[in-house]
């Protein structure tokens, strides 16, 4: 009996009664095949999380205006960011104070240590107080109808019947 181990919750299971899945040309086993769907809903949350920090690493290589090598101390500084507000909110502050921020980081400094040190102050300190702009919402058109009707030219004083009044109007 080959024993393996569910990637989900880690259960020690037996390869035959397994629920096996090949994943990258090599097998992975789970418990049932709920613990595979709720691995896949993690692995999807953790894929969204990735995109976020890299679209992040993205804008500020930008505003640095070249490669640098701190990936993981831009993440662990992302980490701190987080407390004061959400990715998508750094994302937003980023992407509208891109030129403001280049301006700020052209200084020298004397390793990517201490840029991303100084940027991550900055950005700390900027973001207590962002408030993304509001996305415009396209207003509806509202048609009108113009028709102008002709005010009728005999007096209405005068007593009529109803087919007399409708063909008035």
């Amino acid at each position: 009996m080959a024993k393996c181990n569910c990637r989900y919750d880690k259960k020690q299971l037996d390869t035959k009664t397994a629920f096996k899945v090949v994943i990258k040309d090599k097998n992975a086993y789970f418990c049932s095949e709920e613990c595979y769907s709720r691995y896949l809903t993690e692995k999807e949350k953790q894929d969204k999380i990735n995109a976020e920090y890299d679209q992040i690493y993205e804008l500020t290589k930008q505003i640095f205006g070249y490669e640098f090598t701190g990936y993981s101390l831009l993440k662990r500084e992302i980490n701190t960011w987080e407390k004061v507000g959400t990715r998508a909110k750094i994302i937003s502050y980023l992407t509208e104070n891109k030129s403001w921020l280049s301006d700020v980081m052209s200084k020298e400094f004397a390793s990517d240590f201490n840029r991303v040190r100084y940027y991550s102050v900055i950005v700390a300190g900027k973001l207590h107080d962002f408030k993304p702009k509001p996305v415009e919402v396209e207003k509806p058109k509202v048609v009108v109808d113009e028709t102008i009707y002709d005010a009728p030219t005999q007096s209405l004083n005068k007593r009529r019947s109803l087919a007399e009044l409708e063909d008035m109007f």
